[in-house]
């Protein structure tokens, strides 16, 4: 189950190592490494700060703990879909209108030489952002927190190193799909959660 769950939160930051590859002029084994590491470092570090800060008020929180799995795994699963959505919705129009020889500001991407450490600092944390609320869910149903936040992490760096490359031959094509499939997942976890929580108290 939490592999599952490791593979729905590394989706999202797959998607940003695919525009990562994108956006370099050249992509190495170094550039790959420093992507995936560093996303995956900070999925850890999100996973044990949510883990242990919910753990704190798990007493209090223990009479709802399948209410809150739910409320928690379908607001972030219905958060990522939306996202998900609205970009290829964006995605779509732009394509539209190019077709239509409409006017459309030409977006230029920046292209960067190598990554710099403020940057995967940066990009590390949006995109674990979401782990961290996922980490009060587990700590509510008392799930391990070292294995969780460990398997959240390998996942995470096993998805972004061939992201970079995949990104570099390919651009985001498959950023919609990274999106979508991060947020059915986190839905059908809450689900599976609360259903197993209401069958065993039947």
């Amino acid at each position: 189950e939490i592999s599952i769950l490791a593979a729905g939160l590394a989706a999202d930051s797959f998607a940003l190592s695919l525009r990562d590859g994108m956006t370099f002029d050249k992509v190495t084994l170094k550039h790959a490494l420093a992507v995936a590491l560093s996303f995956g470092l900070f999925q850890v570090i999100m996973a044990l700060g949510g883990c242990y800060g919910g753990s704190f008020f798990y007493r209090e929180l223990r009479h709802i703990d399948h209410w809150l799995v739910i409320i928690i795994f379908s607001f972030m699963g219905g958060k990522k879909i939306i996202e998900g959505f609205i970009e290829y919705h964006a995605k779509k129009l732009a394509e539209k209108e190019e077709k239509e020889n409409v006017d459309v500001p030409i977006v230029e991407h920046n292209i960067r030489a190598k990554l710099t450490p403020r940057l995967l600092i940066l990009q590390g944390i949006s995109t674990s952002l979401d782990t961290l609320v996922i980490g009060v869910g587990l700590a509510s149903v008392k799930a391990d927190m070292k294995t969780s936040a460990a398997a959240i992490g390998t996942a995470t760096a096993v998805f972004c190193f061939p992201g970079v490359f995949i990104g570099k031959k390919t651009g985001d094509r498959f950023t919609d799909e990274a999106h979508f499939a991060s947020g059915f997942i986190l839905l059908a976890g809450g689900i599976k959660g609360f259903a197993e929580h209401m069958i065993a108290g039947a």
